[in-house]
């Protein structure tokens, strides 16, 4: 039986102060230079590691990070069907323009190279859809998955979306405020599930 991933967004507003500086831009592409959207990119500044900013690739792969204070970075790029990238530390002391191009994933069985299926990613007015029933998910668990859905950021303090905490899940529209998150993330096998919906709700 596979199940259904709901992950709902309550809106907790507040104000934040901003002393920032510089920009970080690019575009990602496949190997065959074609753009990527709903990719995502999270960049870590090395002095604060614990609080990552998130951003998602658009329709033309493009990105970009706004305001960010002079300092040393690094970068990861992960995206459903696709190898991840890292891009080590770097001192951001102008703004910062880069090209990334992502290999596709593949599993290799007898000297024969299968490449991933890619989960369809659809977008609508009141959420984002990742259907991942004809995808494979081999040896991966929810966390894994979790990972690389378009705008959602795992760390070791939660789950947040768009830079907003306040996310539950929900299997089959049943909660699991009564399951430790943390190992329901990690033990949770990603092929038993057919569908994630990111639902943002205020």
């Amino acid at each position: 039986m596979k199940f259904l991933i709901s992950i709902v967004l309550l809106f907790l507003f507040g104000m934040n102060s901003v002393f920032s500086q510089y920009s970080i831009k690019g575009q990602i592409t496949d190997s065959q230079e074609q753009p990527l959207p709903y990719v995502n990119i999270v960049l870590y500044s090395i002095t604060d590691l614990k609080n990552p900013k998130g951003t998602v690739s658009d329709e033309n792969g493009a990105f970009e990070f706004q305001k960010i204070v002079e300092g040393n970075y690094r970068i990861e790029i992960s995206s459903l069907g696709f190898e991840n990238q890292n891009i080590e530390e770097f001192e951001l002391k102008a703004n910062k323009i880069l090209p990334i191009i992502l290999k596709e994933e593949s599993t290799e069985l007898n000297e024969v190279i299968i490449k991933s299926k890619r989960p369809v990613i659809k977008q609508t007015a009141e959420k984002l859809i990742v259907d991942l029933e004809k995808s494979e998910m081999v040896n991966t668990s929810l966390q894994d998955v979790m990972r690389k859905i378009p705008g959602v950021l795992v760390t070791d303090s939660g789950i947040s979306i768009a830079g907003n905490s306040g996310v539950r899940i929900l299997i089959n529209g049943k909660t699991t405020a009564y399951m430790d998150i943390e190992t329901l993330l990690r033990d949770f096998p990603a092929d038993n599930i057919s569908k994630i919906e990111v639902v943002e709700q205020p």
